[in-house]
């Protein structure tokens, strides 16, 4: 058995007996989830009621073997869009914003490429129904590029978005909404963004430890990020974690309860979007509201509504969800890059319902980054074996002058090889510039996707060459 292996089977066990756990029947269903997806850390919390309950389990870093605690801050990702709305609606609630109002009523410098540029609203970037498109989100600075946190410059890099739809036209969506709306807080707060944030949102809501501050998280121990790389999860080396207003909130399990729990008694300072029981009465039907996903008739829960967020980035994974009619709420944080966090939320709000639940389950093959990054690399190496061989043989057939250059070929061989040769060039460009840029991937396809495109470039410059260069016929 490798060395790796061990490790991982050394995390799992740990995981199964350190940590602070919840009570049953809870406790089993967690233990079961982590064991079957070799998660290294995993917190959460249940709030029933005003009773909240808070659990840990597995290590925050797989490499010191510290203890996963209720006071273990990780990063919350999306969920950190529903505090982002809250922002929204304090500044709403004081009379300094109007959800109806064009965001260049607030934001003159805010503009897309679309005709309806104007009327995009405050709550279209609310609801994800701007236009802008998940494509747009990566034209906003980051993965350690220049300006990563600058929401000015943000704005501007969004200028050449195409919005795909009109405004209130579709659901779409995208986090590049959210990094508007952060400008906008941003701009009429008159303050930075992570200042108001921790003053008017996290503060009133009992987020002691809460924080967008980097190195504050650190000194607060932020749990290491961690994600599946070739069949094992490591710490993940340069993490990216996204951007203002759509992300970057970090947050121990505790604070979301205290959250949780302050949003099912009513927060006031918010109105109608701090108290979860207003959205018993609320009539609106978009499935995305105030940052949150609406589901008026869950069936997992009895048909009833339910309001849930989850977050994902490739070193962490995190969920809520919330019962208002019951009182429930439930929330997951895993410091590991799965997809089990919202699954895990819905089963553990089912089970403080009174229903069964889902059973634990293995992340899907699909889900998991690392198993793409297998397939892509595995068809990087047969096309590079491909490439070498048939070189091979070209080289073999040129040095016995059975293959001869024929620059004066047909012109269709001469446009056949040009345009070969231009989509090589072109695989070789998005690679190294992207929409998605490739540092914001995980580590196994950082290499994997780079090995698939070379080696198709190498396949078709060869192809370009050998149709230049064709093998003379030899007559019987």
């Amino acid at each position: 058995m490798g060395c790796g292996r061990i490790a991982v089977l050394g995390c799992v066990a740990l995981a199964l007996c350190s940590g602070q756990p919840l009570p049953e029947p809870y406790d089993s269903y967690l233990r079961a989830e982590i064991q079957l997806n070799d998660l290294p850390g995993l917190a959460a919390a249940v709030v029933d009621r005003g009773r909240t309950l808070p659990g840990a389990y597995g290590v925050r870093d797989v490499s010191s073997g510290e203890p996963m605690t209720p006071a273990t801050l990780v990063e919350l990702a999306s969920v950190s869009k529903p505090l982002t709305a809250l922002a929204v609606a304090r500044l709403q609630r004081e009379g300094r914003l109007d959800l109806e109002q064009p965001v260049r009523d607030y934001l003159p410098e805010f503009r897309v490429d679309h005709a309806d540029s104007d009327r995009i609203t405050v709550r279209h970037l609310l609801e994800h129904t701007s236009g802008l498109v998940r494509a747009d989100d990566y034209r906003v600075p980051c993965c350690g590029r220049p300006g990563e946190g600058d929401l000015t410059l943000a704005l501007r890099e969004l200028h050449p978005a195409r919005p795909r739809y009109r405004p209130g036209e579709r659901f779409r969506y995208a986090n590049s909404n959210y990094v508007v709306l952060a400008a906008l807080i941003e701009r009429l707060a008159g303050r930075p963004f992570p200042q108001y944030m921790r003053e008017e949102v996290f503060e009133p809501l009992g987020m002691r430890r809460t924080t967008l501050d980097p190195a504050q998280a650190a000194a607060w121990g932020l749990a290491a990020q961690h994600e599946r790389a070739w069949a094992q999860f490591r710490v993940t080396p340069r993490p990216f974690s996204g951007w203002y207003g759509s992300s970057l909130v970090k947050a121990p399990v505790e604070d979301v309860a205290a959250w949780l729990s302050a949003f099912l008694k009513g927060v006031p300072e918010f109105g109608a979007a701090g108290s979860a029981r207003a959205w018993l009465e609320n009539r609106r039907r978009a499935p995305y509201q105030m940052g949150w996903y609406v589901h008026r008739d869950a069936e997992w829960l009895g048909g009833d509504l339910v309001l849930e967020h989850t977050g994902f980035i490739w070193g962490a994974n995190t969920a809520v969800v919330v019962s208002p009619r019951r009182g429930l709420a439930a929330a997951v944080l895993i410091n590991a890059g799965t997809t089990r966090a919202g699954p895990l939320a819905r089963g553990l709000l089912a089970r403080a319902a009174g229903f069964r639940g889902p059973p634990p389950q293995r992340a899907s093959f699909s889900s998991q980054a690392d198993n793409w990054a297998f397939v892509i690399a595995g068809s990087g190496m047969v096309l590079a074996l491909l490439a070498a061989f048939y070189s091979w043989r070209a080289w073999r057939d040129w040095r016995t002058g059975r293959r001869r250059l024929e620059w004066r070929s047909s012109r269709l061989q001469q446009v056949r090889a040009a345009l070969l040769v231009f989509m090589a060039a072109t695989i070789v460009h998005l690679l190294a510039d992207g929409v998605r840029p490739l540092s914001s991937l995980p580590s196994s396809l950082r290499l994997a996707i780079p090995l698939l495109g070379l080696a198709t470039s190498a396949v078709l410059v060869l192809a370009a060459l050998l149709g230049l260069a064709p093998r003379a016929v030899t007559r019987s």
